[in-house]
Formats: C-alpha cells, structure tokens, sequence
C-alpha cells in the first residue's frame, strides 16, 4: 500500500495542501511546513493504529496520555503541549482535515472483494480499481488538552459508503485495523532489533538477517554490531562496547535501517535525512527484500518544493 494524494486543511503554515505522491518522494521547503504535513500524515493514519497516534502525541510534547476507544481510536486527552494551537490557522475552532488517497495492496484490496460477496456495493466500487479515500477529521479541545478523531469519508473507487449509523458496513472496521501499522515515521528503538531477535517467527528472522546486512554496507557502514538482550553492541577486539558509546551517528544510523527492515511498515516518512541516505532511501521501495512500497523524504535538497 502507498500513498497517492494528501489534501490537508486548516494547518497555521499553509490553510490549504494538495501534494501528489511518488513511490518515491523527496521534498524541501520550510522546515515547519515539512514537519506539519508529516503530522498530518500520521494524524490521519493514527485513526486506525494507536502506536502510531501515541508517538504523535509524544512527538507534540503531550505527557500523561490518555488514548480512548475500542476497537478503533476515537481520541485522546494529555496533561498539556505548550504551543500546540500554532499548528492551527484557526485555533478557536481546533479542527484539522486530512484526506488521503491509498493505492491498495493485492492483500487488502482482496479482502474488500472477499467482502463483495456479502456487500453488493463493494462489487461495482472495486470494479474502479485499488484506490481508497480516507478523510479523518481531527478536533482539538479549546485547551488543546485534548483530541477527538472523526472519520468524516471512506471512499472506494468512485463509491462513498457511511462511516457512522446502521448503514455503516460491518466490514470497515475490522479493514481499517487491518491497516495499522502500515506507516512509520523515523527511526526504531533498539528494543525493537531484541525483539525481533528473539522472535520465533520466521519472517522476523529474516527481517534482521537483512537489516544486519545494510549495516555492514554504505551509507551505514556499521561491520561489527551485534544483537544483544537489552540492546546493540560493537564488537571492538575482544570486548563488546555499547553501541551509544559511538555517538549519535552510529545510533541514528541502526534506528534508520531499523525503520527499513524490522518496523514492518508499508510507507515510511523520514524528517531530514542524513548526508548520504537519500539516494540509499530512495531505492527501498524498489530492492529485492524491502518490505516497503513508499518512502517520503523531507528535507532533501533537491527534492520538490512542497506546497510549490
């Protein structure tokens, strides 16, 4: 699955936002435009998938989080985020409106055809082809202590179907859960590498099997790391040195090709890339062995003037 399309309203840094996407993405502009388009992003997808929305509540200084609704996110309440109305034009009102236009994959664009079979809408909708509108809609509390997420259209082909009310499909839910963890923003945290290490899963074996192998190549050029229970070390003689104890970039550097080959995500979005990985990024989505479809790069020099 991949992103085609991203229509934002109601961001302080551009009211409106329309940007077509590539496999591939790369764009530059002010760096407060790139980081709110970013949220948005993930603000829309967090409407489905609660890791993804408590990294973005972290991400905008909220603390004390509190994420309501089952199955599905409907919300969240925090002690405080100094600031967050300047993500607004209009802070009285607190609302955000993202819409995204997905390519589908064959797996999730097969079970909404096995779906045809008990709803007669879906058989003239996919007729359309794999495309899927979500519009999310989110309201901030007047305090911005606070955040309600309105599915406001879920559109398939050319076919709206309702999102609230006793005509909702019974299907949609259990779709749109099927649709966590498909997007990542960032690195992951070492815990994640231990994790998968001590998976019994033979896909998780062979996700680390290929992120050891990027680390010992270019851009990462990390030869000697090793997985260990409570983190990553590098073998240096004969003794085993935590890996932070090399600095930022050799850390960065194993949460990126972490995000690549153990976060299992479809798309990944990556704020300012370091000097050197964005053409290593940008072949990703197209290498033997990448579980991804879709990187976007912001904040690259010579990628696109976003919002241009």
């Amino acid at each position: 699955m991949y992103i085609q399309r991203v229509e934002v309203a109601g961001l302080a840094v551009a009211p409106t936002i329309d940007i077509g996407l590539d496999r591939v993405s790369s764009f530059r502009g002010p760096p407060r435009l790139r980081t709110a388009v970013a949220d948005a992003v993930c603000l829309a997808f967090s409407a489905w998938d609660r890791r993804l929305l408590a990294a973005q509540l972290a991400r905008w200084g909220c603390g004390d989080v509190v994420i309501t609704g089952d199955p599905l996110p409907e919300g969240a309440s925090w002690s405080g985020a100094p600031g967050l109305a300047t993500l607004l034009d209009r802070p009285d009102e607190g609302t955000l409106t993202v819409s995204l236009t997905l390519q589908l994959d064959p797996p999730a664009y097969g079970r909404l055809r096995r779906e045809a079979v008990r709803d007669p809408r879906l058989v003239d909708a996919l007729a359309e082809g794999p495309q899927l509108v979500v519009r999310i809609g989110a309201r901030f509390s007047p305090a911005f202590d606070a955040l309600a997420l309105d599915p406001l259209a879920f559109v398939v082909g050319d076919a709206a179907f309702p999102i609230a009310g006793a005509d909702r499909p019974v299907w949609l839910t259990p779709f749109l859960r099927g649709l966590a963890g498909r997007c990542w923003r960032g690195t992951v945290a070492p815990e994640v590498w231990a994790e998968r290490t001590r998976s019994w899963a033979m896909g998780d074996q062979l996700m680390v099997r290929r992120a050891l192998a990027a680390l010992r190549t270019s851009p990462a050029e990390l030869p000697d790391v090793i997985i260990l229970p409570d983190g990553l070390g590098v073998v240096e003689g004969e003794r085993l040195v935590p890996l932070a104890a090399y600095g930022a970039g050799p850390s960065q550097a194993v949460g990126l090709v972490g995000a690549v080959h153990l976060s299992r995500a479809d798309i990944l979005l990556v704020d300012d890339p370091p000097p050197g990985w964005a053409a290593w990024f940008a072949a990703q989505a197209e290498v033997d062995g990448s579980p991804l479809e879709q990187v976007v790069l912001l904040g690259t020099p010579d990628g696109r003037l976003l919002g241009g």
